[in-house]
C-alpha cells in the first residue's frame, strides 16, 4: 500500500525533525513509514531541502539544550562541549589515546621517537618525511603490488609509528 503524501504529513514530519526528533519519531508523528519518508525525499527535491533545513534547526535545538545542561547541571556535558569547541586545548592528545591501546614496547618506541624528533631541526624532519613518501611511492609502483587488506591502499601500509609523530611535530612547529 502506498502512503499518500499530503501537506499535513509533510508539515508534521518536518516540524518533528526541526524539534530535534529522530527520523523514526518524526515518521510516527506524521503517520509515515520510514521507507515512505525516504522515498519522498528521493522523489521531491523541495522536500529534501526542507528536510535538510529541519535537521539543521533540530541540531541547533539539541546543541542549545546540551549547552544549557553543561552550564547548569552536567560536568560530563561540559567536558564534551569544551572538547568539541576547542579540541586543541581540551581533547586528549593522540599519544594518550594510543597509550591506552598500545603495548608497553610500542609506547616506549613512540616516546623515544617523539624525543628524537623534538631534537631534530625542521629541515631534517621534512627530509625524513619526504624520504618516507618517496619509499612509499616506489613501493606502490612496484610490479605485482596488490591492495593492502587493512586500508585498501596500494602497497604496504604506511609506516604509521614513524610518520605520524613527524607530521604532528611539523604541524606544531608551524
Amino acid at each position: 500500500m502506498r502512503t499518500i503524501r499530503t501537506p499535513k504529513k509533510r508539515h508534521a514530519f518536518l516540524a518533528a525533525i526541526a524539534a530535534g526528533n529522530s527520523v523514526s519519531a518524526a515518521c510516527r508523528a506524521a503517520g509515515l513509514g520510514r521507507s515512505a519518508a525516504y522515498s519522498w525525499r528521493d522523489d521531491d527535491g523541495d522536500f529534501a531541502g526542507a528536510w535538510d533545513e529541519a535537521i539543521e534547526c533540530g541540531t541547533e535545538r539539541l546543541e542549545d539544550e546540551a549547552i544549557r545542561r553543561a552550564l547548569e547541571s552536567s560536568d560530563t556535558m561540559l567536558i564534551f562541549m569544551l572538547k568539541a569547541r576547542k579540541p586543541a586545548v581540551y581533547r586528549e592528545p593522540r599519544a594518550a589515546i594510543m597509550a591506552m591501546s598500545s603495548s608497553p614496547e610500542e609506547m616506549r618506541s613512540l616516546v623515544e621517537e617523539s624525543r628524537r624528533l623534538r631534537e631534530l631541526p625542521t629541515e631534517q624532519i621534512e627530509a625524513e618525511l619526504a624520504e618516507m613518501q618517496r619509499r612509499r611511492q616506489l613501493a606502490n609502483e612496484a610490479p605485482g603490488n596488490v591492495l593492502h587488506k587493512t586500508n585498501g591502499a596500494a602497497g604496504p601500509p604506511a609506516p604509521a609509528l614513524r610518520s605520524r609523530p613527524i607530521r604532528r611535530l611539523l604541524v606544531a612547529r608551524r
